[in-house]
Formats: structure tokens, C-alpha cells, sequence
């Protein structure tokens, strides 16, 4: 007859303990502002979303050489790729 041993693994703390976090909370409390400017602050200037959005709508030559690929690979252009490279075109 054998005994099996349990093993305890502790993946959570789900004890409650009152104590420690009292601690961490008045350690973190000189930081509390801190970490809401860092959180919720002003936004680092300069950056225009509407240039970054139009630049991301470029196709870059990676990108062509990708789309090029794929059209290719099986040997003819199906609805779907015909549409993209319709779209390309006219965007383009």
C-alpha cells in the first residue's frame, strides 16, 4: 500500500491578508501620483494619427513583394485577389 503525498503548488494567493496589503498600499502611496501622470497624463506631442493612418494605408514594396507572392502561388487570380488589387489601383 503506497501514500500518496499531496503537493501543494501555489499558482494564487487567494488568502486573505489584510496586513500585507495595507503595507503595499502605503508603500505604493508617495508613487500614487506618479503613476497616475504616467498612466493618464498628457500624450507625448508631435504625433498626428491622421498622417500615421494614411501612412499605413501605403503599400510598401515588402508588401507588394508579398501580395505578388501570393498572387502567383497558385497561378491565377481568384474574386478575392482581384478585388484587392482593384482597390490597390484605385487607391493608388
Amino acid at each position: 500500500m503506497s501514500i500518496v503525498q499531496p503537493v501543494y503548488v501555489r499558482c494564487a494567493d487567494n488568502e486573505v491578508r489584510v496586513g500585507r496589503f495595507m503595507a503595499e498600499t502605503a508603500r505604493e502611496a508617495p508613487n500614487f501620483r506618479r503613476n497616475l501622470v504616467l498612466a493618464f497624463g498628457k500624450k507625448p506631442a508631435g504625433v498626428d494619427y491622421t498622417e500615421a493612418a494614411a501612412a499605413g494605408n501605403l503599400v510598401d514594396d515588402f508588401e507588394q513583394v508579398w501580395l505578388e507572392k501570393m498572387v502567383d502561388a497558385d497561378g491565377e487570380v481568384d474574386d478575392l485577389e482581384r478585388a484587392l488589387l482593384s482597390r490597390i489601383i484605385e487607391e493608388g
